[in-house]
């Protein structure tokens, strides 16, 4: 059987609409998107819940604060959810003596592994609660959690994929995506909607040669510009290979909201200012070109041409105010410019319907068409070069980023097999760090996971994302342009640690694995198609695929057995979610309230989530030393590399005359050496715990003490000193040598020397 086109879409059809090589004839190519009847017929539960998901993901700084209460809260309603739905099967399986086989269970290996992938991960993370090399319990529980809900979400995209109905709500959910990304960032530099962060603005020319950049909902300029140029990719493709009727009157126009999206996507992505993105999508725009043929080529070319020069048009205007312009004249230039972008490509993209392989091809040898094609695109270009090319020069940040890689590398050997734990870069940096810059990303999601998992996770992670590479090749060619740059952006940055970044791949990829529908002659038919914008991930064609009829291997009792553990799973991981959810929300409580109430929050809140330990360290700041000793110490079980954690130890068992202070104060400064503050509270601390142990007339124990201080301020001397000797070094963190911490010294010399 041949291969359709990409970009066809039918759940039913006709026999006859193979004809010609499996291309669809004009009238069927017309009505290839989703179709629709009343809204109320296409709604549906699961559908309404990946919309809520996608929604909130994207309103939640796309999900990057995976620890926060709204974030346990959505993970802890999927498993719940998840958990009714385990139950009713198994109820079903019990009643029923041969109990249906689903789809899954009679796909391929490959399709298998892409769906069961995300919870290898989740098991070898929930691993890591049995070892003792894990650096931070609750990370490792807030890991095991989030890669339980993308297996979950993956799952339930496969099966919502299965359906017409689901597909629309599928194509819905991208288009919400889209939408609210591009109008929120859009509002926010007119000023018509206040959000927090969502334009970055320094002073710095090595983090914006304009001053200003945009961050939009995800507030990071680099993952916001990835994720604009995946979205844009897409869109372009998809937009390239509408038929040209959905650009005039009897279509509705409906073709012009893709033009819309794709202007907006690239002026956002132009307002990013990242160079990672811009290559990235440089990468993913030649994948795009060596995927189409003919005449849809030279389309690509101009609607890539005329969207890239109204986009940069509009990003001059707008970075020449510093993404601040007066909000009545630049909404103004923004509607004209956009009105004129749509008429240019709509014009080009008005050429008829689509075309086959020979006439596509005969069109594409078109020398106007390449003229127009060429002189478009170099427009854009010359348009848009000044703006790509504002921080191309400027490698401050890249020199930053390889002191950060060789500082991994050396965490990655303390543990190269199987990991830290959850969060080990974030946890570990500040004691392998080489020079005192600000990263508490690593800035490359594989880099990430290697220190988080190992080479165990890191291998299931590349085996994965190479499943879901190898399947859109061969089934949705046009989806491997905006997943190549996900990944490839994702090599350089921290997109991983985004919550969209893994809905986006996963709604990408879905489709893949979803087998082609029964056919029967006569089942086509025409309806009227919607003019919301749909995904190209679903205006795609459906492939009967290989699959092995392995159901028989599977035994009643076996599957009864895998829904069960599955039940229990559920209900284990809805209860650590919601306990962990509570303590975030009593925290949240804490931190607002005053008086003794306060500390009854943080009781509480600390009862629901032991690892919990910024609710440790409030709770012990508010209690009597010897209290305070006890619960940090326990806090250590949890947590036994947090420097602040072992800062606030020393200081509770300074308190006291504790000489075990020291041994927790130097603990301290050793993992974040480069912390001046850290530094100079210690050595404060020191002294007053040999005032106290002199004053108790334990004189030599408190020269010991003054000794040990004095030498901690000589290491701090001698690094302040390296760190001002080497001006190229990245100082973020303002790193020098305090006047409280010279006194100091000074003192704990004369006190040794006494």
């Amino acid at each position: 059987m041949r291969r359709l086109p990409d970009n066809v879409m039918f759940s039913r059809m006709s026999e006859s609409s193979l004809h010609d090589g499996g291309r669809l004839n004009h009238e069927e190519w017309k009505h290839a998107d989703l179709r629709i009847g009343r809204p109320s017929q296409r709604l549906t539960l699961p559908g309404l819940f990946i919309v809520g998901t996608v929604l909130l993901t994207c309103l939640n700084q796309g999900m990057f604060f995976k620890g926060s209460f709204l974030s346990l809260g959505l993970m802890s309603v999927w498993f719940l959810s998840a958990l009714i739905v385990t139950i009713s099967q198994l109820w079903r399986s019990r009643t029923s003596v041969m109990p249906r086989f689903s789809r899954l269970e009679r796909s391929s290996i490959l399709q298998l592994w892409i769906v069961t992938g995300p919870f290898a991960i989740a098991a070898l993370y929930s691993l890591h609660l049995l070892l003792s090399n894990r650096l931070s319990i609750q990370a490792t529980l807030v890991s095991t959690l989030e890669w339980l809900f993308y297996a979950l979400l993956g799952l339930s995209l496969y099966r919502l994929n299965q359906t017409e109905r689901g597909r629309w709500m599928i194509g819905l959910s991208y288009s919400i995506v889209i939408w609210l990304l591009t109008l929120s960032a859009l509002a926010s530099i007119y000023g018509l909607l206040p959000i927090p962060h969502a334009i970055l603005h320094t002073g710095d020319s090595e983090i914006s040669a304009t001053g200003a950049r945009l961050g939009g909902l995800l507030q990071y300029p680099n993952t916001f510009g990835a994720v604009m140029a995946a979205l844009l990719m897409e869109r372009l493709l998809f937009t390239v290979r509408r038929s040209g009727s959905d650009f005039t009157r009897v279509a509705g126009w409906r073709g012009y909201w893709n033009g819309a999206q794709v202007l907006l996507l690239s002026l956002c992505l132009l307002l990013a200012e990242s160079r990672g993105a811009y290559m990235a999508g440089a990468v993913g725009w030649a994948a795009g070109w060596l995927l189409l043929r003919g005449a849809e080529r030279s389309r690509y070319v101009q609607l890539s041409g005329v969207s890239l020069a109204a986009a940069a048009l509009l990003a001059r205007q707008l970075s020449a105010a510093q993404l601040a312009p007066s909000p009545l004249p630049g909404l103004l230039l923004l509607a004209a410019v956009m009105a004129a972008a749509l008429a240019l490509s709509g014009r080009a993209l008005r050429g008829g319907r689509a075309q086959s392989p020979a006439a596509a091809g005969a069109a594409g040898k078109s020398a106007r068409a390449g003229i127009k094609a060429l002189w478009i695109t170099g427009l854009g270009l010359t348009l848009a070069l000044p703006l790509l090319l504002a921080r191309g020069l400027r490698f401050a940040t890249l020199s930053a980023r390889w002191s950060m890689y060789a500082d991994a590398w050396k965490l990655f050997l303390r543990s190269p097999w199987i990991g830290q734990g959850g969060d080990s870069w974030k946890l570990a940096f500040r004691s392998t760090q080489s020079q005192p810059y600000v990263g508490s990303e690593v800035h490359s999601g594989f880099i990430d996971f290697a220190l988080d998992l190992g080479l165990a996770g890191l291998l299931i992670l590349c085996l994965w994302l190479g499943a879901l590479a190898w399947r859109l090749l061969h089934t949705r060619r046009l989806l491997l342009p905006p997943f190549i740059i996900l990944t490839l952006h994702s090599i350089i940055d921290f997109d991983m640690s985004y919550g969209l970044f893994w809905v986006l791949i996963l709604m990408l990829t879905t489709a893949t694995i979803t087998p082609l529908p029964s056919c029967e002659p006569g089942q086509f038919q025409h309806r009227k198609a919607i003019s919301a914008p749909v995904p190209e991930s679903v205006a795609v064609n459906r492939l009967r695929l290989p699959v092995r009829r392995s159901s028989h291997l599977i035994r009643p009792a076996s599957r009864l057995a895998v829904t069960a553990l599955l039940a229990v799973l559920m209900l284990t991981a809805s209860l650590t979610g919601l306990r962990l959810a509570a303590g975030q929300l009593l925290l949240a409580r804490a931190e607002a309230t005053a008086g003794p109430a306060q500390a009854l929050l943080l009781q509480r809140s600390l009862a629901a989530s032991p690892a919990n330990t910024a609710a440790r360290l409030a709770l012990a700041a508010r209690s009597l030393p010897h209290q305070a000793a006890l619960l940090l110490q326990q806090g250590l079980h949890y947590e036994r590399e947090n420097p602040e954690l072992l800062a606030a130890l020393g200081r509770a068992t300074a308190q006291r005359g504790d000489l075990t202070a020291l041994s927790a104060l130097q603990r301290a400064v050793a993992l974040d050496r480069f912390n001046r503050a850290v530094q100079t509270e210690a050595l404060q601390e020191i002294y007053q715990l040999a005032r106290v142990l002199r004053e108790d007339k334990r004189t030599m124990e408190a020269r010991m003490a003054a000794a040990t201080g004095y030498a901690l301020y000589r290491d701090y001397a001698s690094l302040a000193e390296q760190a001002a000797s080497h001006p190229a070094w990245r100082n973020d963190r303002q790193f020098r040598l305090t006047l409280a911490a010279r006194i100091r010294g000074q003192e704990l010399y004369e006190f040794a020397a006494d």
